[in-house]
């Protein structure tokens, strides 16, 4: 199911995925990565942060500078 205004399908990471792939397409493709996270255990959390460093930055990305 995708969100009528943005467009966008949400996708859940899985512990094996790719998540350059994710990162790489993130402004391009019409899927948002959804990543599941325990506040208790931590476990899940790892895949973000690998997530979040392959993310380029919005104004990189822009063309602002």
């Amino acid at each position: 199911m995708s969100s009528p205004k943005i467009g966008k399908a949400p996708v859940v990471v899985k512990e094996g995925d790719n998540v350059q792939d994710f990162a790489d397409k993130l402004n391009t493709n019409r899927l948002t990565p959804i990543f599941t996270i325990s506040n208790v255990t931590g476990e899940g959390l790892p895949k973000l942060k690998e997530f979040l460093s392959h993310v380029q930055s919005r104004i990189a990305v822009s063309g602002i500078f």
